[in-house]
């Protein structure tokens, strides 16, 4: 059985107990994807998503993945048109696990200079791959056919020189004003 439960901060969960399963998948999902991007920082919801990884106030990068590993966990992200999910697969007796790590990431990430240049060419280098499958571009065109000259008719990832030229502070700003406990479902 599904439940939904709404804090006091308006953060909602949805748990579903299955009596039959061993591991417990946990996910925060922020409602905040391509359709909220203005053109100046278009693909910043998809480079946020790849900065989170990429150290907190607590945690290296390695830490984070070392920790998820250790437990023979499994952690990933994605971000879509309307969603950035942020996501753990673990055993059942490690979920506090996968709650504090997500957690972190979400309130205590801070996007050192040399990670965000880095991460920067991995999304290029990611945005090349794209435009080399079709697909992928298929999809991009009738999107961008369907829905000329909105941010939901744009490529996830922004265009090559958003990517190249974004600042920093855009990226903090963006989660600044987006991720909140009233656009969060942690499932």
């Amino acid at each position: 059985m599904r439940k939904l439960t709404t804090l006091d901060n308006g953060l909602r969960i949805v748990t579903h107990h299955m009596a039959s399963v061993k591991s417990v998948s946990f996910g925060a999902y922020i409602d905040v994807g391509g359709r909220d991007e203005t053109e100046e920082i278009h693909g910043t919801a998809h480079f946020l998503e790849h900065m989170a990884f990429k150290g907190t106030k607590t945690r290296s990068a390695k830490e984070i993945a070392q920790t998820i590993d250790n437990v023979g966990g499994y952690i990933n992200a994605y971000t879509s048109e309307q969603v950035t999910a942020y996501t753990t697969r673990l055993l059942a007796e490690n979920v506090n696990i996968g709650v504090d790590i997500i957690t972190d990431i979400l309130q205590n990430s801070i996007f050192k200079s040399e990670e965000f240049e880095k991460e920067r060419g991995v999304i290029l280098e990611e945005h090349g791959m794209y435009l080399d499958t079709p697909l992928i571009m298929i999809h991009w065109h009738w999107m961008g056919t369907a829905f000329p000259n909105q941010p939901i008719g744009r490529l996830i990832l922004g265009k090559k020189e958003t990517i190249q030229s974004i600042k920093r502070e855009k990226i903090i700003d963006f989660m600044q004003n987006y991720y909140h406990p009233k656009k969060m479902i942690k499932n």
